[in-house]
């Protein structure tokens, strides 16, 4: 059965993201498809599918799940589709300014930080932690992070056989200007 698109949710650098079901499993999907304009470039093809395996990679409650990668036949459109949570962003749960309890953050800097752990121990680092990156779930508020859309693999010298394995080059940044460490 087809993935069935219910409308556009947003829109980013590299494409649109649209809310779906899966009619199969009986449930709503998020899937993430890239840009026509980008389906040529193969800079923009490698970090789009590199976000999907990305984020794959790493089976972990805090982390978005990636259930399918593919292209569209006709247009080669490439696209990923992933669990959708039904909730609210941390930047929407928690604006600025307004008092958050201790405990509250301290669980949700916690879940944020397991997540984190795990990408890590699959040797990737997100690059884009911010309240737009990171979901409150409905009813259990457990925190689920998103968009591994410019993670990076962490590359010990020597495993790379001398190739440079990055999409970003050197005096690049990549990432929210007011969420990037200095």
């Amino acid at each position: 059965p087809t993935i069935q698109l219910s409308g556009l949710i947003g829109r980013g650098g590299m494409g649109a993201v649209f809310l779906g079901r899966d009619p199969a499993l009986k449930r709503s999907v998020v899937i993430k498809v890239l840009s026509p304009d980008l389906a040529h470039d193969e800079i923009a093809r490698k970090c789009f599918a590199r976000e999907a395996e990305s984020a794959a990679a790493v089976a972990h409650p805090n982390v978005v799940a990636v259930h399918l990668v593919g292209e569209l036949p006709k247009s080669k459109t490439a696209y990923f589709v992933m669990q959708h949570v039904d909730g609210v962003t941390l930047g929407e749960a928690c604006p600025g300014g307004v008092k958050v309890p201790a405990a509250r953050v301290r669980r949700i800097v916690g879940e944020v930080a397991s997540a984190l752990a795990a990408a890590h121990a699959r040797e990737l680092v997100h690059r884009d932690i911010k309240p737009a990156n990171v979901m409150l779930e409905k009813g259990t508020e457990r925190a689920i992070v998103l968009d591994f859309g410019i993670s990076a693999a962490l590359v010990k010298r020597g495993d790379s056989g001398g190739a440079d394995t990055r999409l970003t080059q050197k005096g690049t940044s990549l990432g929210t200007p007011q969420y990037m460490s200095p």
